[in-house]
């Protein structure tokens, strides 16, 4: 009875499924490691919104992201905290991997939130895109370069 009891219990325990994965990885995409790879101090180098070049908005700000789903924005007067988060999603047998990015309603920051494609796999920068709220299917780009 004492075996059977044993065996029932690693049973149970081998069948349970751990989902504690906050950021809705996909090990198939190219990014699905990201709560590993995204980790550290980015600049902005290209932000381009209905074709104008804006990059100058966010020029002396470091961008801070960690693991958790922080990203601190920062120069040498002001600091604005955000979130990001990672997300996949499959349409007509296409997988795209979007980065969503919340900031707390501060000037220029709110530009930035949005979900973003993320149009490269993530090692030194991260290069998004997303359709511009003109209609006219034109795309915005946003880039953080590593330092």
């Amino acid at each position: 009875m004492k075996y059977l009891s044993i065996l029932l219990t690693l049973i149970i325990f081998s069948s349970c499924n751990s989902d504690d994965d906050a950021m809705n990885t996909n090990d198939n995409a190219p990014n699905g490691n990201i709560t590993t790879t995204i980790p550290g101090i980015y600049t902005i180098t290209t932000f381009n919104v209905d074709g104008e070049d804006r990059s100058n908005q966010y020029n002396g700000f470091t961008f801070t992201y960690n693991a958790e789903g922080g990203v601190t924005a920062q120069n040498d007067l002001l600091s604005e905290v955000g979130s990001w988060t990672y997300a996949t999603v499959e349409a007509n047998a296409e997988l795209t991997e979007n980065l969503n990015l919340t900031f707390n309603g501060q000037e220029p920051f709110t530009d930035l939130n949005r979900t973003w494609d993320i149009d490269n796999t993530i090692s030194t920068s991260i290069m998004l895109s997303a359709f511009n709220s003109s209609g006219d299917n034109t795309r915005d780009f946003l880039t953080f370069t590593k330092q």
